[in-house]
């Protein structure tokens, strides 16, 4: 899937589960010029499936968040994402019981790249099963919970 970057970017796979594959995207050399921008727009081709402070994009069974004009700060806040399934059944066992698959992630950890010219995009590989509604956004802890920055929801 990350192939499109080319030799601008080393990747390396962090997570490698049943379910759940997360690619991490350092050592971004130098911005995205023109000749390299069809690689970042190999990532988020069409129209996004959610748009807010990030939009995101589906190709495969990778969810690609893109902001254009973005800094460290947008990233540093956790990114929330749940992902409901058409059928409990295919969630993984320690899930079942709450619905829902919840693949929350940080940016810094898992699949962040900074191109210098202000563009972030991040790329998470869910699990192959049909899923009915997709959640997701940041979020960072309040006293007695959790405050969203931004949030956005797909029904398919």
């Amino acid at each position: 899937m990350l192939e499109p970057l080319g030799e601008q970017f080393s990747v390396e796979r962090v997570i490698d589960r049943r379910h759940l594959k997360v690619d991490l995207i350092m050592n971004a050399r130098g911005s995205v010029e023109a000749e390299d921008r069809s690689a970042y727009e190999a990532l988020a081709t069409g129209k996004p499936v959610i748009r807010s402070d990030f939009d995101i994009y589906i190709s495969d069974n990778t969810l690609v968040y893109v902001r254009e004009a973005c800094d460290r700060a947008d990233t540093d806040a956790k990114f929330f994402l749940h992902l409901i399934p058409a059928d409990v059944a295919d969630l993984p066992d320690h899930r079942k019981q709450y619905g829902f698959d919840n693949l929350d992630f940080t940016f810094r950890v898992h699949g962040v790249a900074l191109f210098g010219n202000g563009k972030c995009v991040a790329a998470i590989a869910v699990p192959e099963y049909d899923i009915a509604r997709i959640r997701t956004g940041q979020y960072v802890p309040v006293e007695g919970g959790f405050h969203h920055l931004w949030e956005g929801e797909l029904h398919r």
